[in-house]
């Protein structure tokens, strides 16, 4: 290995490509070598579109990098969602000759990397090291076929612009801080997301699928937040309980690059069958509580959206059996009629 440029702020993109169920490594060489000579002409101009190089081709497994402009972050997601598409009209193509269908899966990591240049006796090249890299990898691994999940970084640059949901949190080899995962949603999903806003919410909504545990009287359960409003959190349990039943959260809820531990005491207003053996639960808040402050603010920023204009934000200051401070708000009166 010889000369390495400095690092640079870049988008790396980790793309995977699959049959339904099957990756294309597992299948005969003659037709994965058939499925990429056919892909590989319009993922490469659909890079080009959007200022991305294809930097390698392993089997399966394509690199790809954006650079070359500020925005880099949301050029590289908006590629993707574009191959999506693009990968979807090629297998109408291919299902229609008898051949079988291809999706990709995504992962897509924003941060610095160096360039390098590889020198051996039997290979020279140059090709981007560093933690994007590695975490692209990563979350192409797990995005469903025909998804991208982005890491935390990237979609704290392009939430503004793309709609998401958060996934989890994965660990890497080797990094000790875990990587938050969040999947772009569909453009059907996001018009479905945005309609129900439109319609049945005057405040914007939070899409989640993080682990949360449910306190109902002693008992503990443990539960999966779905989304979270300014007027309540929705969450999917294997429990049901009665509207009007108090209840208490706590979570850990990554937002941006804030995480905050969150502890939310609020009344089951509706549950009902989700359809996967568990109910969906509508909790709606009486107090949220948390140790950081900023990491609050930050959240019923998010939440609250326009009344902040016309309502103060009262924050209020205790301290526990323990002396450890906390910070809560109060649920307005405002937010009475919001629909979860």
């Amino acid at each position: 290995m010889s000369d390495e440029d400095p690092e640079a702020e870049l988008s790396i993109m980790n793309i995977d490509l699959l049959y339904t169920g099957s990756d294309l490594f597992m299948l005969p060489h003659a037709e994965v070598a058939e499925v990429i000579d056919t892909l590989l002409p319009t993922i490469i101009d659909t890079l080009a579109s959007y200022n991305g190089v294809l930097e390698s081709v392993s089997n399966c497994r394509m690199i790809a990098v954006f650079s070359a402009a500020e925005d880099h972050a949301l050029k590289s997601v908006l590629c993707a969602s574009k191959l999506h598409s693009d990968i979807r009209t090629l297998t109408e193509e291919r299902v229609a000759c008898g051949k079988r269908p291809v999706k990709l899966r995504i992962g897509i990591a924003s941060g610095h990397a160096k360039l390098q240049n590889f020198k051996h006796a039997q290979y020279s090249g140059v090709s981007h090291v560093g933690e994007p890299l590695a975490q692209a990898e990563l979350l192409a691994a797990i995005a469903h076929p025909g998804n991208t999940i982005l890491a935390g970084h990237t979609y704290s640059i392009i939430h503004d612009e793309i709609s998401c949901r958060l996934v989890k949190q994965v660990r890497l080899h080797d990094y000790e801080e875990p990587v938050k995962a969040y999947e772009i949603l569909s453009a059907e999903a996001a018009a479905r997301s945005q309609s129900q806003k439109d319609n049945r919410r005057k405040y914007p909504r939070l899409e989640l699928n993080l682990p949360v545990t449910l306190q109902v009287a002693q008992w503990s359960h443990r539960a999966e937040a779905i989304n979270i409003s300014a007027g309540g959190i929705q969450v999917a349990c294997k429990d049901s309980f009665q509207a009007n039943t108090p209840v208490k959260l706590s979570a850990v809820l990554p937002l941006g690059k804030k995480e905050l531990p969150l502890r939310i005491e609020g009344l089951i207003v509706h549950s009902a069958p989700k359809g996967d053996g568990r109910y969906a639960m509508g909790i709606k808040f009486k107090r949220l509580i948390s140790e950081d402050r900023e990491a609050l603010e930050y959240l019923l920023g998010m939440i609250l959206g326009e009344v902040l204009k016309n309502e103060a934000m009262h924050i209020d200051t205790g301290e526990d059996a323990a002396g450890v401070r906390f910070y809560a708000y109060e649920a307005s009166a405002l937010l009475d009629d919001i629909d979860l």
